[in-house]
């Protein structure tokens, strides 16, 4: 997805998906358990497609706090949390799709993630980390180095909570009652301002940066990608079915890496 719409990887080229007439340009994409690919764009709202086809549209006259839509997740309880411009929106689906309320005190949420008890992590464009379960917020916090700042957020399987920073660090913390306890921080090398965080199934944390992209291992050691080039304002990443890395840059555009039959010595 990209200011110039959706478009489509067929495993050799890539097509335009212009026949979505809600879709003009995308900001954010997520898949959810059902298979469903919920579009977020800059201008238009929330569309869900299916099978090839938009099933769903909802935006601000369906009380969408703001046609800009930033992220999305699904929680365990089914509910939907989508960050826009405006205010973080709860998305139901069943029964049709509606906003089912919206939480005012967070605005402009810019990375959001799930864990499996119904615990939801947002951190907003002004670098502060909020937990809620439901719609209800349990805790925030911003950092308190001057000048630092939260950028991005992951659970993994545990439910631990992992948080990227605007500086070379990944903050660890679990959850206790309704507060964040803090585990660890580590630094991740060279990389600074850390803008996603996507872990595998192997429970692998792959890392992207404004410099660059690194990984931890489930170990916690920390490794950098040599991606040569396409080292500058890495957004996001994710692994397909082959186990292809597929990165992200907002100046760069798309670089997929292919696993090799050798290794370097």
């Amino acid at each position: 997805g990209n200011y110039g719409g959706l478009y489509r990887y067929t495993g050799n080229t890539f097509q335009w998906m212009n026949g979505f007439e809600s879709v003009k340009t995308v900001n954010c994409l997520y898949e959810d358990e059902a298979g469903r690919l919920w579009i977020g764009t800059n201008d238009n709202g929330l569309s869900i497609a299916i099978n090839q086809k938009i099933s769903n549209v909802i935006n601000r006259k369906d009380g969408l706090p703001s046609n800009a839509v930033r992220c999305i997740v699904q929680s365990s309880n089914g509910y939907y949390y989508v960050g826009t411009t405006g205010n973080l929106a709860v998305v139901q689906l069943s029964g049709g799709l509606r906003v089912y309320k919206t939480i005012p005190d967070i605005v402009y949420a810019d990375s959001i993630c799930a864990d499996q008890n119904g615990n939801i992590a947002a951190v907003t464009d002004e670098g502060c980390l909020y937990l809620i379960r439901g719609t209800e917020i349990l805790t925030q916090q911003t950092m308190q180095k001057e000048g630092e700042s939260y950028n991005c957020c992951a659970f993994d399987k545990t439910g631990k909570l992992y948080v990227g920073t605007s500086a070379n660090t990944i903050e660890t913390y679990q959850i206790k009652g309704d507060r964040l306890e803090k585990l660890s921080s580590t630094e991740c090398g060279s990389l600074m301002g850390i803008n996603s965080l996507r872990i595998s199934e192997e429970n692998t944390m792959f890392i992207c940066a404004d410099n660059g992209a690194g990984y931890m291992n489930p170990d916690g050691a920390y490794c950098f990608i040599d991606t040569n080039t396409f080292n500058s304002s890495l957004e996001h990443m994710l692994i397909d079915y082959q186990g292809n890395l597929w990165f992200v840059s907002s100046r760069l555009g798309l670089l997929r890496m292919s696993p090799s039959v050798f290794q370097e010595i």
